[in-house]
């Protein structure tokens, strides 16, 4: 039983880093483009971010996300484990 809740408590931690890494590209590109390019809301940025990417755009769609996602994981499961044990 314990060990389930440590595993939950890892995914809740995992799954609270990818939300907090897509909140901060959001305001990140938000902030780009209104005072790094003096762009406003209802004009054009003049860019496409996949085109960044180019042809391998879905390996860093996926994998980004992906990577953050098994990071907050695995230093929640250690978190969790060594205060399960301590």
């Amino acid at each position: 039983m314990r060990w389930t809740l440590v595993f939950l408590e890892s995914l809740a931690s995992a799954v609270f880093a990818d939300i907090a890494s897509l909140l901060v590209l959001v305001i990140a590109s938000h902030l780009w483009t209104e005072y790094a390019l003096r762009k406003r809301p209802t004009e054009s940025a003049d860019w496409y971010p996949v085109s960044v990417f180019a042809p391998h755009w879905k390996i860093v769609v996926w994998g980004i996300p992906s990577a953050i996602f098994a990071l907050g994981f695995s230093v929640g499961l250690w978190f969790f484990s060594k205060r399960l044990h301590g």
